[in-house]
C-alpha cells in the first residue's frame, strides 16, 4: 500500500475469479478503481514502492512471469520497467529504498538502480545490502563488491555509477566489518560495526573516510557488545540492546556528545539494585578527574535526579537514590564537561 498524488494504491481483488490487480482508491470521490488487469486472471500485484513522478509494483503475467512494473497511476501509464529476467522465467526482486526519482532494489542478488525507465535501469555492481538507509539524497548501505574483494563495508550512493563509492574499509582488508543496525541523527549515520580489536561495537559517519570513526567500546576488548535492535529515540539519544560482558544482553542509551568524548574517560560502571536506591561502583580503573556529575534522566533527555561527587568517592561506590515514579530511565557520568557512555535502567 502507498499514497500517490493523493490516492492510496493496493493491491486487491475487484472481481471473483480475477485475483488481485492493481487498485487505487480515491478519499475525493469515495471511489475505488482497477487500474489495469496485467493478468486477466490475476496479476499477484505486491512490494508497491514509490518515488517522485512514478511508483514500481511487482506483477505476474503468463508472458514474462513475476517482473517489475512501473505506474503513474493510469492505465496507460502502467507497464512493464522491464524484462529483467527474459521470457517466462521470474525474477527474484526486493525493493530498498527510494531518493528523488530513483529506486534502488536487490535483482536476483545483485544491487540496481532505475529511474523508472528500461534504459535508466542500471546494475551497481554490488551483491545485495545486508542493511540500508536513505539520507538526504543518498543511500548508504553495506555490501560486498565483487570487483574490490573487501568483505562487507560501508558504502554510499546518489543513483548513479560515478557516485556510488565506498566510505571506509572498516575490517581493512578481504575480511567484513558487517555495517548495521542503521539510524541517522543530524546527518550522521550511526551503526555497528565489527572489528578484529573491539568487536561489535557503536561507531558513527558522516560520509568521509576521516569522519568514520568507533565511538566507544560498551564491552572492552576483543569480544564485542554485540550490539542489536538500534534505533533514534529523538536528536539526542540512541536506544539498544548490548551485552557488556556483565549484565548480558540489556538496553542502553547512547547520548550524543555536545562536547568531544576523550578516550581518556570511556569508564564503564556498574549498579547494584536496592528497593530505593542504586549503588554505583567502578568496573575496573576509574580515569575519571575532580567532580563527577551524575545525571538520572527520561526517555526526553529532562534530568530527573543529579548528584555529584569526588572522583576518590567512585572507588568505593555511590549510593544514587530511584526516581519516585516507575519506568526506564537513563544514568550518566560526566567529568569536566564530557559525557561517556549512558545506561539504561528500569524502576519497578
Amino acid at each position: 500500500i502507498i499514497i500517490f498524488k493523493n490516492k492510496l494504491f493496493f493491491s486487491g481483488i475487484s472481481e471473483s475469479g480475477f485475483g488481485t490487480q492493481l487498485m487505487s482508491y480515491d478519499k475525493v470521490t469515495n471511489q475505488i478503481t482497477t487500474i489495469k488487469k496485467i493478468s486477466p486472471n490475476g496479476s499477484s500485484v505486491s512490494d508497491l514502492i514509490g518515488a517522485k513522478d512514478y511508483f514500481l509494483f511487482l506483477a505476474s503475467d503468463a508472458t514474462y512471469g513475476k517482473e517489475i512494473y512501473v505506474s503513474d497511476g493510469t492505465a496507460n501509464g502502467t507497464k512493464l520497467l522491464k524484462d529483467l529476467n527474459p521470457g517466462t522465467a521470474s525474477s527474484t526482486v526486493s525493493f530498498y529504498s527510494a531518493i528523488a526519482n530513483k529506486v534502488f532494489f536487490c535483482l536476483n542478488g545483485i544491487l540496481y538502480v532505475t529511474d523508472g525507465t528500461a534504459n535508466g535501469t542500471t546494475n551497481l555492481n554490488f551483491n545485495c545490502p545486508t542493511a540500508s538507509i536513505v539520507n538526504v539524497g543518498e543511500f548508504y548501505f553495506a555490501a560486498t563488491n565483487p570487483t574490490n574483494n573487501l568483505g562487507v563495508e560501508l558504502y554510499k550512493s546518489d543513483g548513479t555509477l560515478n557516485g556510488t563509492s565506498l566510505i571506509k574499509d572498516i575490517n581493512t582488508g578481504v575480511a567484513s566489518s558487517s555495517p548495521g543496525n542503521f539510524t541517522f541523527i543530524k546527518n550522521k549515520l550511526y551503526f555497528s560495526a565489527t572489528t578484529p580489536n573491539a568487536g561489535m561495537e557503536l561507531w558513527e559517519s558522516n560520509g568521509t573516510e576521516i569522519g568514520t570513526r568507533l565511538l566507544g567500546e560498551i564491552r572492552p576488548g576483543v569480544d564485542g557488545s554485540n550490539i542489536s535492535r538500534m534505533i533514534a529515540i529523538n536528536e539526542n539519544l540512541i536506544f539498544m540492546y548490548a551485552n557488556d560482558g556483565l549484565t548480558g544482553d540489556e538496553p542502553w542509551i547512547y547520548e550524543i556528545p555536545k562536547t568531544k568524548v576523550h578516550e581518556e574517560y570511556q569508564t564503564s560502571f556498574q549498579l547494584q539494585d536496592f528497593p530505593d536506591h542504586w549503588m554505583l561502583l567502578p568496573d575496573g580503573k576509574s580515569d575519571f578527574k575532580g567532580v563527577v556529575d551524575i545525571r538520572i534522566l527520561d526517555l526526553r533527555g529532562r534530568i530527573i535526579l543529579e548528584q555529584k561527587f569526588q572522583n576518590q568517592e567512585f572507588v568505593n561506590g555511590v549510593r544514587i537514590n530511584k526516581p519516585i515514579l516507575n519506568g526506564l530511565y537513563l544514568v550518566s557520568l560526566e567529568s569536566l564537561g564530557v559525557t561517556g557512555m549512558i545506561k539504561a535502567l528500569v524502576v519497578n
